[in-house]
């Protein structure tokens, strides 16, 4: 594989605009879906060179480590009261049921052993994501400083 100089850490957010528009330069036109997710297709003649493209603008636009360092307690703790306090009603204000939460102590232990709980699991799939992201981010701003 070929050295690639980093050009710059992304944040989360900006993970599919930044991939596709790099993958599109790179001569493979892709698009970036409300998820985040990629779109795009390549005849299979280009797989090769579709794979150096993918490997070359994930080098160069990496995703910014602090979001790749666990969360310690404390986040976990702002994390969880953000969901409940500010997420849940936000969600259900643009229309959304959400089920109840689990409770602090349920949400540390899954938390501890990989699996994160989050209101928008409970969203339907025909959710306009990106719009709601919006106006009720996933997150609080704050949380990975």
């Amino acid at each position: 594989m070929p050295d690639v100089e980093v050009v710059r850490y992304i944040a989360e957010d900006e993970y599919g605009q930044v991939r596709a528009q790099c993958l599109t330069d790179a001569g493979f036109p892709t698009t970036a879906g409300d998820d985040g997710g990629l779109g795009g297709s390549f005849t299979r003649d280009r797989a090769q060179e579709h794979a150096l493209a993918n490997y070359v603008c994930a080098a160069k636009f990496p995703l910014d480590p602090k979001y790749q360092v666990p969360l310690t307690a404390d986040q976990v703790s702002v994390l969880y009261d953000y969901f409940v306090d500010a997420l849940i009603p936000c969600l259900v204000d643009h229309g959304h049921m959400i089920g109840e939460p689990p409770t602090r102590e349920g949400f540390f232990r899954d938390f501890a052993e990989g699996r994160q709980w989050t209101p928008y699991l409970d969203l339907g799939r025909d959710a306009a994501l990106s719009e709601l992201e919006k106006a009720c981010p996933s997150v609080p701003d704050d949380l990975v400083e």
